[in-house]
C-alpha cells in the first residue's frame, strides 16, 4: 500500500510496452533499512570494548576521552551496500537511451534495450521496488 496514494485514486500512469510500472517507494526503503540497534554497543561491540581498553591501559589517559555516538536522533539504519547497489539500477533504468519502439509489444522490445538495463529492470521488478500498476 502507497503511503502517499489515497486507494480511491484512479491510475493515470503512462504505458510502458502495454504495462504501467512504478517505483514503489516504500517497499525500497523497506528493502534498505536495517532494523535499528538496541543500543551502541550492539554496532560497536567489541571494537568499542577494545577502544575503552586501551584508553585505560595508555599512559596519558587522562588527556583522552571516549566520546560515544549519539543515535537516538536517527530514524533508520541503512544497509549502504543494498542501497547503492539499488541507485545504480534505479540510475540505469531511468537513463537508458537509444530508439525505442513500444509499440513492436515486449518481444522485440527486449532486443533493443541493453543488458544492463534489463538486469537492473528484472532486479527492481523481482524485489517489487518497480512494480505493475494494478489499477486500484
Amino acid at each position: 500500500m502507497n503511503k502517499f496514494r489515497k486507494e480511491e485514486e484512479p491510475s493515470d500512469l503512462f504505458e510502458i510496452a502495454g504495462v504501467k510500472y512504478y517505483f514503489d517507494l516504500d517497499q525500497l526503503t523497506q528493502f534498505i533499512r536495517i532494523e535499528k540497534p538496541e543500543s551502541v554497543d550492539d554496532i560497536l561491540g567489541e571494537a568499542k570494548k577494545e577502544l575503552v581498553k586501551n584508553t585505560e591501559d595508555s599512559e596519558d589517559s587522562e588527556n583522552e576521552e571516549l566520546v560515544e555516538p549519539e543515535l537516538e536522533g536517527y530514524s533508520q539504519i541503512i544497509d549502504i551496500t543494498k542501497w547503492e547497489t539499488t541507485k545504480v539500477m534505479i540510475e540505469t533504468v531511468l537513463t537508458e537511451q537509444g530508439p525505442i519502439d513500444e509499440a513492436m509489444g515486449r518481444t522485440k522490445l527486449s532486443n533493443q534495450l541493453s543488458i544492463p538495463f534489463k538486469l537492473s529492470f528484472n532486479t527492481l521488478l523481482k524485489y517489487q521496488i518497480i512494480k505493475e500498476d494494478d489499477g486500484r
